[in-house]
Parts: C-alpha cells; sequence; structure tokens
C-alpha cells in the first residue's frame, strides 16, 4: 500500500466517524421574553373606569409599553388577574373585575377581561371584554367585596350576601357556597394561598366562622373561629 493510499483511508475513517459520532442537530424553542413584563392598575374610588398600563423590559426594548381603560363600571369593589398563559409569541391572562349591575344596583356581575401582550422585540399589549356573568350576590355602589382563589376556582362574596359564589375558570360555570357553620352570617373576608387553598369567613353579629376549600374547590373544613390564608404575593390587612 502506497502511503497516499494510507491517507486516503486515514482522512475516510477520521470523516467518517466523526459524521457517525456529530449530534443530531435540535432546534430549541423559543422562549416568549416576558419575565420582566408587568402590568399596573389605577382606580379613583367613585369613579367608573380602570386604568392599565404595561411596562418592563423585553431584550428589544424597556419602558411603558401601552395603556389603556376598562369599564364603564357601576361600583368596581375588586379586580384580580388570573394565571397567564402563552401561544406563540402571545401572553394570555384574563382579568376579573366584580361590580355592582348596571340594572337597579342590586346584585354583583362579574366582568372578564382578556389581556393579550404580543410580544416581538417590544410588546403591544390590548384589554378586552370576553363575558359578564350575573352573581347573584346582593351588592350597593359602595359595597365591600371579596375576590380570591387558585388556579382554577375563584371565590366571591360580599358583606351582603350569605354566601359566597365559587366560579370554575375552565368550565365558566357558578355554584353557591353557603355557611356550613352555624350560625350562619354575611361574608367578611376571603382570602388565598399561592396554591389555591382558599378561606371564607363569615360573621354574625359577635360570632365568627370559617370555611376551608382545597385547590379543586372541595369544602374541606369549617367551624368557628376568623382564620385566614396568606400568600406570598399579598398581605392580608389585620386592622
Amino acid at each position: 500500500m502506497t502511503f497516499g493510499a494510507f491517507l486516503r483511508i486515514l482522512t475516510f475513517g477520521f470523516t467518517f466517524a466523526w459524521a457517525c459520532n456529530k449530534p443530531a442537530y435540535s432546534a430549541t424553542p423559543r422562549t416568549l421574553d416576558d419575565a420582566n413584563v408587568f402590568t399596573y392598575y389605577n382606580f379613583v374610588p367613585g369613579g367608573s373606569s380602570i386604568n392599565w398600563t404595561t411596562c418592563g423590559r423585553t431584550g428589544g426594548s424597556s419602558g411603558c409599553f401601552g395603556s389603556g381603560s376598562i369599564g364603564p363600571f357601576a361600583g368596581p369593589c375588586a379586580i384580580m388577574e388570573g394565571k397567564p398563559t402563552t401561544s406563540g409569541n402571545t401572553l394570555n391572562q384574563y382579568v376579573y373585575v366584580v361590580e355592582a349591575s348596571t340594572t337597579g344596583f342590586q346584585y354583583a356581575v362579574l366582568d372578564i377581561y382578556q389581556k393579550q401582550d404580543v410580544i416581538n422585540g417590544s410588546d403591544t399589549p390590548s384589554m378586552s371584554l370576553v363575558r359578564r356573568i350575573n352573581l347573584n350576590l346582593k351588592v350597593g355602589l359602595k359595597t365591600a367585596c371579596f375576590m380570591a382563589g387558585g388556579p382554577r376556582y375563584i371565590f366571591i362574596g360580599t358583606v351582603l350576601s350569605a354566601r359566597a359564589m365559587r366560579f370554575d375558570t375552565v368550565t365558566q360555570k357558578l355554584v353557591a357556597e353557603g355557611s356550613n357553620s352555624v350560625p350562619t352570617g354575611l361574608v367578611s373576608q376571603i382570602t388565598a394561598d399561592a396554591r389555591g387553598f382558599v378561606t371564607i369567613n363569615y360573621t354574625h353579629g359577635m360570632t365568627t366562622a370559617v370555611d376551608f376549600y382545597d385547590p379543586d374547590g372541595n369544602l374541606t373544613q369549617s367551624g368557628g373561629g376568623s382564620a385566614f390564608e396568606p400568600n406570598s404575593s399579598t398581605g392580608v390587612q389585620l386592622r
């Protein structure tokens, strides 16, 4: 065998071995650059709309990307954001607002908005109303109300109601949850922890009671007292 033939065989062997052991190319899915994007809200008591502004930083820019308002409302009393989801380059998130009914102001209404952030270097935010649901809870223009929950179930009540409503964010169905303690009272507070465990407090004169629900919306315990569920995002007001 000539030296040139030996080199050709050696070169072929190295080339074949490199080709066989070369890792297959795998495209890494692009993640949505939304980690540093946030939306804050502003409401003036007695007003009829809630203003929102989206700010933050993406890979292409930083600052405030857009703003707007939702409403008009009749005595809005609680607002809550749902769990965000992503689809392609769009961040989707529902925003829930409880307000008095526009027809007589006797019963509460749940307004569901969809917030979208289209992120492509910068961010193009928007907010639109997708549904209104009658809650059948007594409320007035200045009535305090409560809303708390987890990834799937949201519990809503007012200080004029002897029960809370459990809203399923997946099926969009409402279930009435009355106090399981005796004597029954009016809803005085609803709190939830980060996992979706919920407590509903009731007050009847000097008597207090509390019901406990798990993240699947099931009643797990009830009794006297005024226990609550703190979480890692918002402190529970103690006085």
